[in-house]
């Protein structure tokens, strides 16, 4: 699993769709893009519609964006992300849930810079 940060610091409620919303093309829209997003906006998403997962500190969407990709919200140390999953499974949520975690952020974050 790779994982690429779109953004840099915390989308406000403006750029979370933005970021969302930004295409649906494979070559834009891919599996482990990810960023910050703030409480509010993550429990918008979570009570907008019925999450299709619901574990591991986090949910998904029960609509994909495109094929078998759908974004997911996970809650971690007090912050708040937005993810995009490939998902054909509740399995497939789960590994991505795995290694969303604060470890492997903190990692990714470090080799980028």
């Amino acid at each position: 699993m790779q994982f690429r940060k779109l953004f840099e610091g915390k989308a406000s409620e403006v750029k979370t769709f933005e970021l969302i919303n930004r295409g649906y093309s494979p070559d834009v829209f891919r599996a482990g893009d990810f960023f910050e997003i703030g409480e509010e906006e993550y429990w918008y998403f979570l009570e907008c519609l019925p999450p299709m997962d619901f574990a591991l500190g986090g949910f998904s969407m029960c609509e994909f964006a495109t094929g078998n990709l759908t974004n997911a919200f996970f809650e971690r140390d007090g912050r708040f992300w937005c993810l995009t999953i490939e998902r054909k499974s509740a399995a497939d949520f789960d590994a991505w849930a795995r290694a969303f975690s604060p470890v492997a952020f903190y990692q990714n974050e470090r080799a980028e810079a």
